[in-house]
């Protein structure tokens, strides 16, 4: 598995790979947090694999209202030619901006996928 870094620029945090870059001191969610809610994604990635040859080739976060406990990753997923027939995605296929809708009861409470797919 690839390691990820975090990018924060202009209010969204872009999750890269390489190394941590940099955070802005104004983020609305700790590294904590928001390595919690990247790891939710990841999960999902990893049970797509299952039926699907696919790779997230970038990713990156909209902060949501802070009091809402709401965040929004997006991402970029590459799909390959030799996915498997219980692949929801087509085979040798890009598809950006693929969101993933997370949500949390409260700052103590884990992040929870609500939804996916395009806006």
């Amino acid at each position: 598995m690839k390691k990820l870094g975090i990018l924060i620029c202009l209010g969204f945090i872009i999750i890269t790979s390489g190394c941590l870059a940099s955070i802005q001191n104004d983020s609305k969610y700790t590294v904590n947090e928001i390595d919690a809610a990247k790891q939710v994604v990841e999960e999902e990635v990893d049970q797509m694999k299952e039926t699907c040859n696919v790779d997230v080739v970038k990713l990156w976060i909209e902060e949501g209202d802070r009091d809402s406990n709401e965040i929004v990753v997006y991402s970029n997923l590459e799909v390959y030619e030799d996915s498997g027939k219980g692949c929801a995605f087509n085979p040798n296929s890009t598809y950006e901006e693929w969101l993933w809708m997370l949500a949390r009861k409260d700052e103590k409470s884990p992040w929870v996928l609500q939804d996916s797919g395009y806006n």
